[in-house]
C-alpha cells in the first residue's frame, strides 16, 4: 500500500502478456468448431471426444488468460488444470508419446506462469 492507503496495481510481466494474447485467441478455435464441416472433419480424424476435449481445453485456456491478465492466481490454476486434462486426453486418444510430446510447450508455459505466481493476488 502507498502512504495514501491505495494499492498499486501489480506490473504485468511480459511472459504473462504474451500468454494472455495467445490465450484470448483460443476462443476463436471454439468458434471455428461451430462450422459443421470443420467439426465433422475433426470428428472423422480424431473421434467424437476430440471436439469436446478441444473445446474444453480452448475454453480453459481462454478463462485462464482472463485470470492471468487480471493477475489472479486462479488463472494459473485453471491453466494447470487445462494442461493436465489436455495431456491426459492426448494420452488416452493418441498414446503416451503424443501426450508427452504435446505437453512439452504447455508445461513450459505453465512453469513460466508459476514462477510469477507470487506477484499475483
Amino acid at each position: 500500500m502507498s502512504e495514501s492507503g491505495e494499492t498499486r496495481p501489480v506490473a504485468r510481466p511480459i511472459i504473462i502478456q504474451l500468454f494472455c494474447g495467445v490465450g484470448f485467441l483460443t476462443i476463436l478455435f471454439v468458434a471455428i468448431l461451430l462450422v459443421p464441416s470443420v467439426r465433422q472433419q475433426l470428428i472423422q480424424q480424431f473421434g467424437a471426444g476430440a471436439v469436446l476435449t478441444f473445446s474444453l481445453g480452448a475454453l480453459g485456456t481462454f478463462f485462464a488468460a482472463i485470470g492471468c491478465w487480471r493477475m489472479r492466481k486462479w488463472g494459473v490454476y485453471v491453466y494447470a488444470l487445462a494442461v493436465a486434462l489436455g495431456i491426459l486426453s492426448n494420452i488416452a486418444s493418441q498414446g503416451l508419446m503424443a501426450g508427452v510430446v504435446g505437453g512439452v510447450i504447455p508445461l513450459v508455459i505453465l512453469a513460466l506462469l508459476w514462477v510469477n505466481l507470487e506477484r499475483m493476488s
